[in-house]
């Protein structure tokens, strides 16, 4: 046997330089791994009192059979690859040898299947606990989630069905047996599954007590039934409804009448109302943080009747939006003076500049305010000035404010991390030139501007 050790120690101070010897540390074994002599490397790391101390050990060898490890403490090894987070690192570091394999396997919890190998790759990776499915580009059928169900044992968060690529080929049968293994269920998402019927929601509810988050998505076939099935579940937390079901408008009022412990709701459709699921998460929901709705009207007079809001979303439709839509906002701001998220859309009318400084005055832990600001002028940008906590600023349409009051907005928005400009015309160069000072930013959209290549 052919045998050529090489050592490398290093310690240094912890920081951003420590990344990089890891990674030199992950390119050696990568690269050995695919050497014509087989190789093995080692890699430590370990905390000390003036750093971190690193270590790569690399063992050549002609045999083709995997040697005893070095270090053989599975512990060890275990928090050694915590610092490895890359999917490529971890696939070439999963190659060195039956340890490395075995604690890469043991420390991967989140799976995604692109295609139809659902059964193989579970009976390998059987620490899992959340499948993606979601992104499968093959049809994933009944026999699939039949053959993988007796691995799915430790599954906590399971996502099937994607919007864009409908699931024909799943029903009932597959997803109650799958169902059927997941006793430990937290989270559920389906997308696009149009041959699931309410019998399989029951069945679900019913093999997994401990489901608290349910997300459906065009699921033509679903009705009030599953709407009640699901409000029965004791520990139900979150609750997303998006595009078209078999729901009625009465039985969204289910959701907060059966729901006391719902934190977060999210309600999108095209053509249903959700005036009944309004009254009754405002009255049956004492604990609600979250909002988030999309249709084409809606009355949110009576969550002036919640007081625990910290995120509310709203987009409405062009149709029938109210009359009194500045007074409606403003009572739901009044009565939620601890929101931190507000989002408000609509393609009929905008909420003028006086409620939305009302609405800056009574939020003063706003840390995401997403507008039309057709109507704003300098006067609003004046108010968010206050809002020192603001990390999330969208301004889109802005045509009433000039380059020095967004220039002082953009000298105080100290924490500002993502800003949205488009479509705001008012603005010139010497404006666009302040969000410089924004030292946080990360994400910038300037879309259909005046902005040149200045």
């Amino acid at each position: 046997m052919n045998w050529n050790l090489c050592l490398l120690m290093v310690s240094f101070p912890i920081s951003r330089v420590h990344v990089g010897f890891v990674e030199d540390c992950l390119n050696l074994s990568r690269s050995l791994t695919y050497m014509r002599t087989f190789s093995r490397c080692i890699l430590f790391m370990f905390p000390t009192s003036f750093g971190i101390v690193a270590m790569a050990e690399s063992v050549l060898y002609s045999d083709l059979h995997f040697s005893s490890p070095v270090v053989s403490d599975f512990n060890l090894m275990y928090h050694i690859f915590s610092f490895i987070s890359s999917p490529q690192d971890r696939l070439s570091a999963s190659l060195v040898c039956h340890l490395w394999n075995k604690v890469m396997i043991t420390r991967t919890q989140y799976l995604v299947i692109k295609s139809r190998s659902l059964c193989s790759l579970l009976m390998r990776f059987s620490c899992i606990k959340e499948l993606d499915a979601s992104r499968c580009c093959d049809e994933i059928t009944d026999s699939d989630l039949i053959l993988a169900s007796p691995f799915l044992h430790g599954i906590q968060t399971l996502l099937i069905g994607h919007p864009d690529s409908p699931q024909k080929k799943i029903s009932n049968v597959g997803l109650r047996n799958a169902a059927s293994y997941c006793s430990f269920l937290h989270k559920i998402v389906l997308s696009s599954l149009e041959n699931i019927s309410d019998d399989a929601i029951v069945d679900i509810t019913k093999g997994c007590p401990c489901l608290r988050v349910v997300s459906l998505e065009d699921c033509l076939n679903l009705g009030d039934a599953s709407l009640k099935a699901i409000c029965k579940l004791n520990n139900m937390q979150e609750i997303t409804l998006k595009g078209k079901f078999g729901f009625t408008s009465e039985g969204l009022g289910i959701i907060g009448g059966d729901c006391p412990s719902l934190l977060k709701v999210c309600l999108e459709f095209c053509s249903l109302e959700v005036g009944y699921a309004l009254k009754s998460i405002s009255t049956g929901c004492p604990l609600i943080q979250e909002l988030s709705l999309k249709a084409r009207t809606m009355d949110l007079w009576c969550m002036a009747k919640c007081s625990t809001l910290t995120c509310l979303r709203v987009e409405m439709g062009a149709t029938s939006a109210p009359i009194d839509l500045d007074e409606m906002v403003i009572a739901v701001v009044e009565a939620n003076k601890n929101i931190k998220e507000l989002v408000f859309r609509s393609q009929y009318e905008h909420p003028k500049e006086a409620t939305i400084v009302r609405v800056i005055q009574r939020c003063q832990k706003l840390e995401k305010l997403h507008i039309n600001a057709i109507g704003l002028t300098g006067l609003a940008l004046h108010g968010l000035m206050d809002c020192r906590s603001l990390k999330s600023l969208a301004l889109d349409s802005g045509k009433g404010f000039q380059d020095i009051e967004f220039q002082r907005l953009m000298e105080c928005s100290h924490m500002l991390e993502f800003l949205d400009l488009r479509r705001c015309i008012s603005l010139s160069r010497d404006g666009f030139c302040s969000i410089a000072f924004c030292k946080n930013l990360q994400a910038l959209n300037l879309s259909f501007t005046n902005v040149d290549d200045f």
